[in-house]
């Protein structure tokens, strides 16, 4: 068996979570939600972050951790 190499550091496993659950509701119809990701987190109409979010592969992972940290910088200025 292989050991899984883990890239993310604590923080941006939780600040991960937080951007799934709002992804989650985006994809789910909730406006709010979507407009946020496009304004703040992604700068991208939402139509093509939710393709973005049907995807998979390293293009993927690179474009979700910059959301990610993009998040986790929102929350250090206390703008989220």
């Amino acid at each position: 068996m292989s050991d899984v190499i883990k890239l993310e550091t604590p923080n941006e496993d939780v600040f991960s979570d937080i951007l799934n659950v709002l992804c989650e509701q985006a994809l789910n119809g909730n406006k709010k939600e979507q407009d946020f990701l496009e304004k703040h987190i992604f700068f991208e109409k939402w139509n093509t972050i939710q393709s973005k979010l049907e995807t998979e592969g390293s293009t993927w992972y690179v474009w979700w951790m910059d959301g990610v940290r993009t998040l986790m910088q929102m929350n250090k200025k206390g703008t989220t």
